[in-house]
């Protein structure tokens, strides 16, 4: 029984900890559900055309203009789409990288 309560106590210092240490605001909450949106507008958007027909030129920013929390939610909501829908081919996987690339 000393066992389980111990175990207990351990579990939830764990989790306040883990509370602490996750430093996400609302802000970013919002800007992940906006990035998120847009990506799969996007995707419908794109998907609904021929394949030949899309060609979605993106611009190219330098290094020091590159926003990390952004950078960091586009990931956030790729690793999501993409373990959901895993690609089935390269031409998928392309067209999810497209679609954040045209998010940012």
């Amino acid at each position: 029984m000393g066992r389980e309560v111990k175990s207990e106590e351990n579990e939830e210092r764990r989790r306040i900890a883990t509370c602490l240490a996750d430093t996400r605001t609302l802000t970013d909450f919002m800007n992940y559900i906006n990035l998120r949106d847009k990506f799969l507008s996007k995707i419908k958007e794109i998907s609904e055309n021929e394949i030949g027909k899309v060609v979605v030129r993106t611009r190219k920013h330098p290094n020091e203009l590159v926003d990390s929390k952004v950078l960091d939610l586009i990931n956030r909501v790729v690793g999501e789409y993409a373990g959901a829908h895993v690609p089935e081919s390269i031409m998928n996987a392309a067209h999810i990288i497209q679609f954040a690339q045209v998010c940012y």
